[in-house]
């Protein structure tokens, strides 16, 4: 297990949200820690901290259960100090930042959506690094929350 060097906020106003189950996370590290959040839609979501987008995809509208909603996913990818990066998955259209601009922690970035392949409204968020190949490996996040540091993972 790899935790995270740096420690994050909750990328949503904390009304005690915990993860749900994400089945279809086993078995892939791109994937593997990688935290589901239910929530209405329309929720804002904020930079979990300090950094530089460095991926946008805002163009889509629709999302479901089917597998052909794949590749519509609206999401933005943030970068951090320890070369570590975040992502929110699942964005309705209208994500606020694009590549190539600075971010500051609790700044709005965008709205929880129901794009890509899912099977219920929530928010995919994950932290990860690059392996020597350049992919994405999820790790495990560490959350403040006051004085207080702590880590979720979704159950299996």
């Amino acid at each position: 297990m790899t935790f995270s060097k740096n420690v994050y906020r909750l990328p949503f106003e904390d009304f005690g949200l915990k993860p749900e189950p994400a089945p279809f996370h086993e078995g892939k590290s791109w994937l593997e820690y990688a935290l589901d959040f239910a929530m209405p839609l329309g929720t804002p979501l904020y930079a979990a901290l300090d950094g530089k987008v460095v991926d946008v995809v805002d163009r889509f509208v629709e999302g479901g259960a089917n597998k052909s909603f794949s590749d519509k996913v609206n999401m933005i990818v943030i970068v951090h100090e320890n070369d570590e990066f975040t992502h929110y998955v699942h964005l309705k259209r209208g994500i606020l930042f694009r590549p190539g601009e600075a971010v500051e922690k609790g700044i709005l970035i965008g709205h929880s959506g129901e794009t890509g392949y899912m099977t219920y409204p929530h928010l995919h968020f994950s932290v990860s690094v690059l392996n020597p190949r350049s992919e994405y490996k999820t790790i495990i996040p560490r959350f403040r929350k006051g004085k207080k540091i702590f880590t979720l993972e979704s159950p299996r």
